[in-house]
């Protein structure tokens, strides 16, 4: 077209718009040639953010530390670690502030999270604008925010990813020139990042550092130093005087420095096992976005200078060796700040390696895939709890309903301190006394009565005697490894033997049986059992001559000979206490090592302990002689087991006798009589009839009858059958001279009427969950 005498060339539709790299705050991000479709396209790429945040904010705590964090808002306790060292002082701030608005600490901080993640869009599409064209920054921008660890985490209550933000922000003003006041607000922003995350320090110490190197005049920097240097002191004072003195806010970095040095041991994993790569979806996508960047580097060099790539470099390299040599290589959350700094990077490499359209729709379908193999990660932790959290609050529930108390993993008890504070904040009070579980070394309580053990190592524990047990495992196989690995097996045990001191950590055999080894003195803690338990301790002591001897409760129950033998130890009903907890120490002169690779000198090796309660419902097969003895019945006139068409079961005499532990209620019997005739069967409970005369058939069937109270002695029953006598020689079996009756085969006993709700009797209460 001509225009006088000059000629214009129409610019194509396919080409972006000039935009000066320096202005960050624009709503028109993808350089579009007419401005309403950049408008449009900006506003859709910000409703897609958003949707993808707001509508997937998780469910509650998926972690220790954004529960930490959630719960040092309501009440900051640095040398209880709420939060833990250094304090992150400015996240709290705006945790505390946002909190009137939501009505919960750890809500606050996921919108604050998710809105900061958002906004993080404009700085790195200002940083890639610096070496691409507009939509390839705009596209790159776009596809690490949908990046599977960065997602994920955009939408928690970490700190890692406002501080991102402020540090983008930062870094944008330094490439667009720190001219007049941006100097001041450049030093503001990372100064804000650091006290958002402090352990950012030392990359946010180079970005400061190198942006700064060529400021002149010097005094240029006293402003925004001079604002800093208050804000920082302003926040030291503030945790100090939260802490109420010099010495325990040093006290708590030298405890938590100590503990987090020691922990680094565990941080292992080759290339593939990096939060860094994890984050970026795997080793493929995570190589691929690398190469880009490496070659954006290149692009950065030649397009702004070889010193800013440098410096770049610097920057990310820092922060990628802190977090996998001074943190846990492993945990994605602590690279995303590192993988959102790919961004501009990415965009150069793209931008020199395909033109803008095509650039700009391969990164944008690259961000299509990325989100569509994220989504169920999202969707899952918004849906569900995670386990140790799910379990805490069942327990918590359950403890409340019951009038239980509860026994807390220390790995939880940081959930639990947030859940009660929420409680109190919102003036509702949680009247559940607790405890940290033996294991811990700040433990220094027990339960008095019925508890409840909540454990992220259910592995730990023996089964309780008689109580049950619920359990949460696991999470999907998308979703495991971005997370922690931490708290995704659960489990609430009601009434697990606990482990007071003395005892090593439990073994499991080849074969699957577990056992625990006690040194001498070695001591255990079980609930308050109803009347009419018994318990069985299944142990076997170290070889040696020594006996042990088995304390309960303070008085001295019975002398086990010390030779190597595995047996059965019953603890009768009056031993036990039903108001009051039950300790139970295993006594011995001498201790002597198990065997002769095993140096460790001990006591006892304890593989579980049974009960059996005449007033509790019991129920299993007595065909066999160990399945009598583990329910505590003694048998007359029952012979041995057998296989039948129908199961496994044992021939009675024409009379059998069954002593058992019952109160009144009712007794089921499992039988059936493969035998030409039915047989006529009575039923006494002591000297009262109770069933029959009735008949018995070849097919299985139940007979159940009443215990009167009358026939209870000593919370055992005596039950005494008689049947018709079958004589298997007479009716074609010469070999077998056994006078028979009827075949058992299991038993079940159900109270009536139903326990009360007393402390003594808190297993037989309703499940409530």
């Amino acid at each position: 077209m001509t225009t006088g005498s000059e000629t214009v060339h129409p610019t194509p539709p396919s080409a972006p718009l000039p935009m000066p790299p320096q202005r960050i705050w624009t709503f028109a991000l993808w350089g579009l040639t007419r401005h309403p479709l950049d408008l449009a396209a900006t506003a859709l790429t910000l409703l897609l953010l958003l949707a993808s945040r707001l509508l997937f904010l998780p469910s509650g705590p998926w972690e220790w530390d954004e529960t930490l964090f959630a719960r040092g808002i309501l009440r900051f306790d640095l040398h209880a670690h709420f939060p833990h060292p250094p304090g992150f002082p400015l996240w709290l701030l705006l945790g505390w502030i946002v909190l009137p608005l939501v009505g919960e600490p750890l809500r606050a901080l996921q919108l604050l999270s998710a809105l900061a993640s958002c906004a993080s869009l404009w700085p790195l599409a200002a940083l890639g604008r610096r070496v691409a064209p507009a939509p390839v920054a705009a596209a790159a921008a776009t596809a690490l925010l949908f990046a599977p660890g960065v997602w994920l985490h955009a939408v928690r209550g970490f700190s890692s990813t406002p501080a991102a933000f402020l540090a983008l922000w930062a870094a944008a003003l330094a490439v667009g020139g720190l001219a007049g006041r941006r100097l001041t607000a450049f030093t503001l922003l990372v100064t804000a990042a650091f006290l958002v995350r402090p352990i950012l320090l030392p990359p946010l110490a180079l970005l400061w550092l190198l942006s700064v190197a060529r400021i002149h005049p010097l005094r240029r920097l006293v402003p925004g130093l001079l604002l800093s240097l208050a804000a920082v002191a302003a926040a030291v004072l503030g945790m100090v005087l939260a802490q109420g003195s010099w010495y325990r806010f040093a006290q708590a970095f030298l405890t938590h420095g100590t503990t987090h040095v020691r922990n680094l041991v565990l941080s292992r994993g080759g290339v593939p096992q990096l939060g860094f790569v994890k984050g970026l979806g795997g080793i493929w996508p995570a190589s691929a976005l690398t190469l880009l960047a490496v070659l954006g580097l290149a692009v950065w060099g030649r397009r702004v200078g070889r010193r800013p790539a440098a410096a770049w470099l610097l920057i990310l390299a820092t922060g990628i060796a802190e977090t996998v040599w001074l943190q846990n290589r492993t945990f994605p959350r602590y690279a995303v700040p590192f993988q959102l700094a790919l961004a501009p990077l990415v965009a150069a490499g793209a931008s020199a390696a395909a033109p803008p359209l095509l650039a700009s729709a391969a990164l944008g379908a690259f961000a299509a895939v990325s989100a569509g193999l994220s989504l169920p990660c999202l969707r899952e932790q918004h849906q569900r709890y995670m386990p140790g959290w799910e379990a805490l609050l069942t327990a918590s529930r359950q403890a409340a309903q019951r009038g239980l108390e509860l026994v807390i993993e220390p790995g939880l008890y940081p959930f639990y301190s947030y859940l009660e504070e929420v409680q109190r904040h919102r003036g509702n009070t949680l009247n559940i006394r607790s405890h940290l579980a033996p294991a811990s070394p700040d433990a220094s309580t027990v339960p008095a009565g019925p508890y409840l053990l909540v454990t992220d190592f259910p592995s730990r524990y023996l089964p309780p005697p008689l109580g049950r047990s619920w359990r949460w495992r696991g999470v999907s196989e998308t979703l495991r490894p971005l997370t922690q690995r931490r708290f995704l097996d659960a489990a609430v045990v009601e009434g697990a033997p606990l482990p007071l001191h003395g005892w090593w950590p439990l073994e499991v055999e080849p074969s699957g049986e577990a056992s625990i080894w006690g040194q001498a003195g070695a001591s255990l803690l079980l609930p308050p059992y109803p009347a009419g338990t018994f318990l069985c301790l299944d142990l076997c002591p170290a070889p040696g001559p020594a006996p042990v001897v088995l304390v309960v409760n303070g008085r001295e129950v019975q002398s086990i000979p010390g030779q190597r033998i595995r047996q059965k130890v019953w603890i009768e009903p009056a031993w036990l206490s039903s108001e009051h907890s039950n300790t139970l120490v295993f006594q011995r002169a001498a201790a002597y090592p198990p065997g002769p690779e095993d140096p460790r000198r001990l006591a006892v090796r304890l593989f579980g302990v049974r009960g059996v309660c005449a007033t509790l419902p019991w129920e299993g097969p007595i065909a066999e002689a160990p399945q009598r003895e583990a329910l505590l019945i003694r048998a007359e006139g029952v012979f041995g087991p057998e296989n039948f068409a129908h199961g496994r079961g044992a021939w009675t005499g024409p009379t059998a006798r069954l002593q058992l532990p019952a109160s009144a209620g009712w007794l089921s019997l499992r039988v059936w009589a493969p035998r030409p005739q039915p047989p006529d069967v009575l039923v006494l409970a002591g000297t009262t009839r109770v069933a029959g005369p009735l008949k018995v058939w070849k097919k299985p069937a139940d007979l159940e009858f009443p215990i009167p109270a009358e026939a209870v002695s000593n919370h055992f029953v005596e039950i005494v059958i008689h049947a018709t006598p079958f004589l298997p020689a007479q009716t074609g079996n010469p070999q077998d001279h056994r006078e028979l009756g009827i075949v058992l085969s299991s038993a079940r006993f159900r109270p009536v009427p139903a326990p009360p709700r007393t402390p003594g009797d808190w297993l037989a209460l309703a499940d409530s969950k």
